[in-house]
Formats: structure tokens, C-alpha cells, sequence
């Protein structure tokens, strides 16, 4: 038989629970107003429901019924895997704005340029041809341009040459691995999204490899915007590249 002493403790723990709540989805309906405001009834409704099964699922792990919070938190994780899919899409579609020139407001990205000569060979008089490409692609914005390339590669150092005069930085290797060039220009974008912080960036890979798709994913999940460029894409690399949040674009018209 419980004592009058436990059941005023039971009351009270009952009483804070309520009052943990009820500050809980105060907080969230808080929330869900400002979102509404921001976003519309629909991005405000998901919110809140993730925001209310992860509560509902925490309080029932350390509370009355571990089976029933466990299932919530299955629920929960769901809707995080939906809400990731949506802020992708979102992400995809944030690619398809007008030309940054076209607005004086608008602050241009820095963009860092990383050419895989050895996927991406093109004669060396073409040079100019996809210069024009870039000046017209980043019209506004400060570029860091850098080539990377196998040296033993046949042709290679042609071209690498005739890039360092539009600017490009040359990083080479006598690594006989055909996938050499490919681990060094990881390595570069991993260095340069360890450099620039939280400052948001344009990353702009030259190469129709999709080794690289694991990377655009990255980049795209750091919230940096991304560009794959190439010559020519098959379907299945042009896929590949735009369902990981790439913009793919080709710049064989420049080199005629």
C-alpha cells in the first residue's frame, strides 16, 4: 500500500511532466507560428510533427513506456529522412536561379576551379575557347583555378602548360596509378573546405569521372554550391552528377 508521502511525490513528478510538456509544445507551436509566417502551412506542419513525435518519443523512452517511445522514435527518424530528401530537392533546385550578374544585390560566390586534365584533355589552342567558357560562367566571381595531372600521362603536360596561362596553378604527380590525379584533387577540395570555414563557396570540378559523385554529394551537404563541368556527358555521368546536386554543364560548343 503506497504511503500518502509517495503519492504527493508521484503528483508532483506527474505535475512537472505535465508542465515539461506543456512548456515543450508551447515552445513548438511558438515555432510553428514563425515558420508559418516564413514558409507556408506546409513546411510548418512537417516541422511541428517531427518537433512532436521526437518529444513524444524521448518522454516515452524515460517514461511509462519504453516500446511505445521506441516506436515514435522510429517514426521520428522517418521524417528526418524525409526532411533530408526535401532540403536536397530544395538544394537541387536553388541551382536553377538567374545569372548572379543580373542582380546588383546579390554578392557573387568565390569559386575554386579544379581541372582533371587527364579526363578532361583538350588541345592546347582550345585553351582560349574554354577561357571564354569560364569568363562567361563566372563572370563576377574571384576564381582560384588549379590543374591536376599525371606527368608520365601522354599529352598531358601540353595542356597543363597552355592552362597556366589563363591562370591556372599546376599540381602533378609520377604516381603510375591511373586514379593518382583523382586522389590528389579530393584531397585539394577536403583542404579547401577545411579552409574556408563557414564562408559559403562554389566548387567546380572539370571532369565527366564519376568517382567524384561521392564528393559533389559532400560538397552539397556542406551547403556549398557545386558545378560539374566536362566536354560531353553520357547519360548515366550527367545523371549521376545531377542527382547528387551538381550543376552539369558542357563546354564542347566553346572549343569549336
Amino acid at each position: 500500500m503506497r504511503s500518502s508521502g509517495d503519492e504527493a511525490a508521484g503528483q508532483r513528478a506527474k505535475a512537472l511532466r505535465l508542465a515539461i510538456v506543456a512548456s515543450a509544445f508551447a515552445i513548438g507551436a511558438f515555432f510553428i507560428g514563425a515558420h508559418f509566417l516564413i514558409a507556408g502551412w506546409d513546411a510548418a506542419i512537417n516541422k511541428y510533427l517531427r518537433f512532436v513525435v521526437t518529444l513524444s518519443a524521448v518522454l516515452n523512452l524515460n517514461g511509462p513506456s519504453a516500446a511505445v517511445g521506441l516506436i515514435l522514435l522510429i517514426i521520428g527518424l522517418i521524417f528526418l529522412i524525409g526532411y533530408f530528401n526535401e532540403q536536397r530537392q530544395q538544394a537541387v533546385k536553388s541551382l536553377t536561379f538567374p545569372p548572379e550578374s543580373g542582380s546588383a544585390l546579390l554578392v557573387p560566390l568565390r569559386a575554386f576551379v579544379f581541372y582533371d586534365v587527364e579526363n578532361q584533355q583538350i588541345k592546347p589552342d582550345r585553351v582560349p575557347g574554354f577561357q571564354s567558357f569560364l569568363q562567361e560562367k563566372l563572370p563576377r566571381q574571384a576564381i582560384v583555378r588549379r590543374a591536376f595531372f599525371r606527368r608520365n600521362e601522354p599529352g598531358t603536360e601540353d595542356l597543363a602548360g597552355a592552362l597556366t596561362v589563363i591562370g591556372f596553378a599546376l599540381t602533378s604527380t609520377d604516381d603510375l596509378d591511373k586514379n593518382a590525379a583523382d586522389r590528389i584533387i579530393m584531397a585539394a577540395v577536403r583542404e579547401t573546405l577545411l579552409a574556408v570555414g563557414t564562408e559559403r563557396v562554389h566548387f567546380v570540378l572539370i571532369t565527366e569521372d564519376t568517382d567524384f559523385v561521392d564528393i559533389v554529394k559532400f560538397i552539397r551537404f556542406m551547403n556549398h554550391r557545386v558545378s560539374v563541368w566536362a566536354q560531353k556527358f553520357d547519360e548515366r555521368s550527367h545523371g549521376a552528377f545531377q542527382r547528387a546536386g551538381a550543376d552539369v554543364r558542357s563546354f564542347k560548343d566553346y572549343l569549336a
